[in-house]
């Protein structure tokens, strides 16, 4: 799967528009993984990218049937375009596909869950996974 069929997927969905205001839970180390680590999400979205530019697309459809994966994060940094988590296994760059984030009581180092799409990152970003996000908020 590309960049162009998340994007196109993900376009129907509506992205979080903020992040709750609750507590967040602290330190990097102490939040995280969550049910999907981020380095195995990256992987993932790797060799699919890789499968498409090689012209090997499964195209069975089964993407749209499987639920959206889950991570769990400490916030690195947090713009309105971009918020960074890290669980311990790897760095995933947190994208909407339009309005960006509503910062609101937030903190580096809150704990945070995000729900997306994970695509293959882009050169501007040093994160190992992007992920478009359909929901996302602090972890209680």
């Amino acid at each position: 799967m590309n960049r162009r069929d998340v994007l196109k997927r993900a376009g129907a969905a509506t992205a979080a528009g903020g992040m709750a205001s609750v507590a967040g839970c602290g330190v990097l180390g102490s939040c995280g993984p969550g049910e999907n680590e981020i380095g195995a999400l990256a992987e993932r979205a790797r060799e699919q990218d890789e499968e498409t530019e090689s012209g090997n697309e499964s195209g069975s459809g089964s993407e749209t049937t499987e639920e959206l994966p889950r991570v769990v994060g400490a916030i690195e940094k947090a713009t309105q375009s971009e918020v960074i988590v890290d669980d311990g296994t790897g760095r995933a760059s947190l994208q909407t596909l339009g309005g960006g984030f509503q910062l609101q009581n937030i903190e580096n180092g809150d704990c945070a869950y995000a729900v997306g799409f994970p695509i293959e990152p882009d050169a501007e970003t040093d994160a190992d996974v992007t992920i478009i996000v359909t929901d996302i908020g602090l972890e209680e």
